[in-house]
């Protein structure tokens, strides 16, 4: 295919009249026709080349308006950010009122020739929240939608709860995320439908552990990029061993002690060997076990390409890279994390940048032996700067300027439901006797079993002693759960 607007157009049209009639009224039902990530880059670029002559006659070329339209929906949504990045997508520093207007107009109207819905509230039409209503979850949201569907797995009765009840928990949970609280409340049976197809995904990933995220995301919503830009979404969907639906990936990774950054290659079937991996001027074997590609100041770039090539087939990998500055998570095995993130799980992290960041405050983290930007030298001689993230408060915060890109970066603990053991209470609640020829440990009471509900899931006592039971020697324990007075601001704990 070429790469003109008339192309483009001709395959939206047929990727959207796919969609059959009846399901192109649901949440989410264009979110399978935005392109990926490298053909959406395609895409933009003939945009940008030809936008001149379409801007006159939007018409012209319908279907490309809608996927412009819904794929930065998907792909750069934000709060009062909509325009300035349409703006960046069709080459423009801004665009004027009389041309906003006109493309909202011409954005409409293609869409309802389709079948697709155009949402209006209080006899306004809500242009951008019926992009967002086409594709579903934007990336943006998508790790503060996971928590949501965390809290579902917990509430048997999420489904059926009263407006005002549904408001107040969404409220709650989402905390200062306004357009996260917006979405799930303006839409909530829409949002219901998603948050359940996310946990029948669950259900799927766990009970066969031999599916990948390639799998899963041909059959459900669940597209390749909430995966390789929110890891979460694996720990999510398989929590025992998230890890697994990464099969087939490259990942940029960080190796402090060895002074390195590599990529982890995958293994690869024996069926496609022999094979090579390429990367700039660096080849490598593929293998059928995974294996390390050094990169050092390599992967000081914006845009990192890795070929496989086997026989005549050959297949592209479009990775992010550490320019101008690269974040990895060394709670999850040193890995790159996507930096436009606006919130990331609050634990242990490095700054990677090839030059000095110009402007860097951070809040919550371990400062006196950890300065910024501290020169350090890779194994190939390359110097580069890091900055250390030591958790040492509840909540942290990051505010970065730098080479004309700015990003501000919250973390915040996971929310998670969480079983704790204390060995009493009081003074003496840790006072023990050992007798050692009876093998035993005499303690002056039962320990005492808490339970930590993140604030906003709204349990209360009757729905905890029905959801969770404690069991003695595999009999039903007498008692139940009562709410204990501990001031805190992320949970409610309650005592057996």
């Amino acid at each position: 295919m070429d790469n003109s607007l008339h192309s483009w157009d001709v395959l939206f049209q047929r990727n959207i009249q796919a969609i059959k009639s009846e399901e192109r009224q649901k949440a989410g039902a264009l979110l399978s026709v935005i392109s990926a990530r490298e053909e959406w880059d395609k895409f933009l670029e003939a945009t940008k080349n030809e936008w001149e002559a379409w801007k006159s006659d939007l018409t012209t070329y319908p279907n490309c308006l809608i996927a412009l339209y819904d794929g930065l929906a998907f792909y750069e949504y934000g709060e009062n950010r909509f325009w300035p990045q349409f703006a960046k997508a069709i080459g423009k520093e801004t665009l004027p009122t009389n041309q906003t207007n006109e493309v909202n107009k011409c954005f409409a109207k293609s869409a309802e020739s389709h079948g697709l819905k155009i949402q209006r509230r209080n006899k306004r039409t809500d242009y951008n929240g019926s992009a967002v209503y086409h594709i579903g979850v934007p990336l943006s949201l998508w790790d503060g939608f996971l928590d949501i569907c965390e809290w579902a797995l917990w509430r048997n009765d999420w489904k059926s709860l009263p407006i005002e009840q549904w408001i107040e928990t969404i409220t709650k949970l989402a905390g200062g995320r306004v357009r996260l609280r917006t979405f799930l409340t303006e839409n909530r049976e829409a949002a219901s439908i998603l948050i359940q197809e996310v946990i029948d995904a669950r259900k799927i990933l766990i009970d066969d552990q031999s599916l990948s995220i390639i799998d899963i995301a041909q059959a459900s919503i669940l597209r390749l990029e909430y995966f390789e830009e929110v890891p979460e979404t694996a720990e999510f969907l398989r929590p025992n061993n998230p890890e697994s639906l990464f099969r087939g990936r490259a990942i940029l990774t960080w190796n402090d002690q060895r002074g390195l950054i590599s990529l982890y290659l995958p293994a690869i079937d024996k069926e496609k060997l022999p094979a090579t991996w390429h990367l700039g001027t660096l080849v490598q074997k593929a293998s059928t076990t995974p294996d390390e590609l050094v990169l050092n100041s390599l992967a000081f770039d914006f845009l990192i390409k890795l070929k496989l090539e086997s026989g005549e087939r050959s297949e592209v990998s479009r990775l992010q890279g550490v320019k101008p500055w690269g974040l990895f998570d060394l709670g999850r095995g040193s890995k790159l994390v996507n930096a436009d993130r606006e919130q990331l799980p609050y634990r242990s992290y490095v700054l990677v940048s090839p030059e000095k960041i110009q402007n860097l405050t951070r809040k919550g983290f371990e400062e006196e032996d950890n300065p910024i930007n501290d020169p350090f030298e890779l194994a190939d001689g390359t110097v580069c700067f890091i900055t250390h993230l030591w958790p040492n408060d509840k909540h942290g915060v990051i505010c970065i300027r730098h080479a004309g890109k700015e990003a501000t970066v919250r973390f915040r603990s996971k929310a998670n439901i969480e079983a704790r053991f204390f060995p009493g209470t009081g003074s003496r609640s840790a006072n023990f006797t050992r007798r050692p020829n009876e093998n035993k440990i005499v303690t002056d009471q039962l320990p005492t079993l808490c339970l930590a509900i993140p604030y906003g899931y709204e349990y209360g006592e009757s729905h905890l002693n029905n959801k969770f039971k404690i069991l003695m020697d595999k009999l039903p324990a007498i008692g139940k759960w009562e709410k204990y007075p501990v001031h805190s601001e992320e949970n409610e704990f309650y005592i057996w």
